[in-house]
């Protein structure tokens, strides 16, 4: 018997046809939205260099950006790689903020879009005003930390079985280096204990190590640990766990509020912070803001400065997490987009222009590839561990063999791509060649490039450096 084709539609069936419509509509907007429009971009050119202008101008031409959206700040003729601290914060910031929020909407610019002219990196910001006796007050509560880090280390590195116990530990090794290799001296203090082999000896150091454990690494690391081990039973009494909360309360409002450091001493910050993580988490934090008080690490690159222009006065020492990280995407933030048209020479930045269109039109092809160290990425990874970041290299590798058809070179051990034996590149990921560019790739029009390093592109306009 034949199916009625025929039959009546239901009411059942329009709500369902009337859902998919809507959520036709709501992909077709959402691409409309999160698609960065011409208008939404702002130009940053430097007014006093004329290269920089007709980039700009260039630019605006070929990707129908209004020329009202070139904002044209003076930065000098001499096209200097770096700005300093002030100048940065007195012209090109001002500008750009004074810019946003007096003479457009909020939300109206989504990129910034800085050009050959435009300095690259800003320096540092030197030390904080009045600071001297808070570097000597934290300096003291640093050295004592040290200190007992180091004689706990001792009683670690001489637990368990004694004949397994390495002789050749060195007694007066810098807090940086015996942190380093702190993991691997609990394990090596774990198996030594599992040579113990009357029973009660070996639960008392057991014992001895989930103590050890909670004074480096803070009560909550310990009970984990302490839940993997044989004999060992550790559960914090009451007090204990009020102080935990009490601690954790006080490192979130540090957070929260930003608390600057005489504040921090005020309300026991580095108390809380060895109460809840340990002596490793107040080492950390003593040494970050004895570096806040010096000015250490307060230099940066113009583009990761811009991104936070809307901000308030934030800190400069080291970096910021991201707003963005995990948010949703419809929801309004001051983090702005921030890229950079540049390179030895305003023509070769221009052509960039040209080669992206290109590719936008005939489609872009060629090969992927992709440079991991050959680390060991099996089992358990530590979150951003040097494994983590070389896994997500394997991911990529994978994810475009399954997606496109490229031919993808996966690059799997210590050494690098040798120079010339890459042609045809499209896409390009790897690491790790510090302050050194090895020219490995022909990259054909409209290539991705995606160097991991932690210093590159120091010295963009000089088409002879390696930086």
């Amino acid at each position: 018997m034949k199916k009625d084709i025929h039959r009546p539609k239901k009411q059942g069936d329009k709500k369902i046809k009337t859902v998919f419509s809507i959520l036709l509509l709501t992909f077709a907007l959402t691409n409309a939205v999160f698609a960065l429009q011409p208008q939404q971009v702002l130009i940053i050119a430097n007014s006093d260099v004329n290269e920089s202008l007709q980039l700009a101008q260039y630019y605006c031409g070929k990707r129908t950006v209004p020329a009202g959206n070139i904002l044209k700040i003076p930065l000098g003729q001499n096209l200097s790689e770096e700005i300093n601290r002030p100048q940065y914060n007195n012209v090109l910031a001002a500008a750009v903020k004074k810019e946003l929020q007096e003479n457009r909407l909020p939300g109206e610019i989504k990129c910034l879009l800085t050009l050959y002219g435009v300095p690259i990196k800003v320096g540092s910001a030197g030390p904080l005003k009045n600071s001297e006796q808070l570097v000597l007050k934290l300096s003291a509560m640093l050295g004592e930390k040290k200190q007992r880090f180091g004689s706990l280390l001792y009683e670690l590195n001489h637990l368990g079985r004694q004949e397994l116990i390495d002789q050749n530990t060195a007694q007066a090794e810098s807090y940086e280096n015996a942190s380093r290799h702190l993991d691997d001296d609990i394990k090596q203090a774990l198996k030594r204990i599992e040579y113990v082999e009357r029973q009660d000896i070996r639960k008392e150091q057991y014992d001895k190590l989930i103590i050890l454990l909670k004074s480096f690494y803070g009560p909550v690391y310990a009970q984990q640990r302490a839940g993997q081990l044989p004999q060992v039973s550790f559960k914090l009494s009451m007090l204990e766990e009020r102080e935990l909360r009490e601690a954790g309360l006080i490192l979130q409002a540090a957070e929260r509020q930003n608390w600057d450091i005489p504040k921090k001493l005020d309300m026991n910050f580095y108390q809380a912070a060895e109460s809840a993580g340990g002596l490793v988490m107040v080492i950390s934090s003593l040494n970050s803001d004895i570096g806040r008080c010096k000015g250490a690490e307060t230099a940066a690159s113009v583009d990761s400065e811009l991104s936070m222009v809307l901000f308030e006065d934030y800190d400069l020492y080291r970096w910021q997490r991201n707003e963005l990280l995990d948010s949703h995407l419809f929801l309004p933030t001051k983090t702005l987009m921030v890229s950079r048209l540049d390179g030895p020479s305003a023509q070769i930045a221009a052509g960039l222009v040209d080669k992206s269109i290109m590719a936008e039109k005939k489609g872009l092809s060629g090969k992927a590839y992709i440079d991991t160290r050959g680390l060991n990425i099996a089992g358990q990874i530590s979150p951003y561990s040097f494994e983590f970041f070389d896994k997500s290299l394997h991911s990529l590798a994978a994810m475009l063999k399954r997606r496109t058809s490229m031919n993808v070179v996966v690059e799997n051990t210590p050494a690098l791509f040798a120079p010339g034996s890459c042609p045809k590149t499209a896409i390009y990921c790897g690491w790790y060649s510090l302050k050194k560019y090895i020219d490995a790739f022909d990259f054909v029009p409209g290539a991705v490039g995606f160097h991991i390093a932690s210093f590159e592109a120091m010295d963009l306009r000089d088409a002879s450096s390696s930086k």
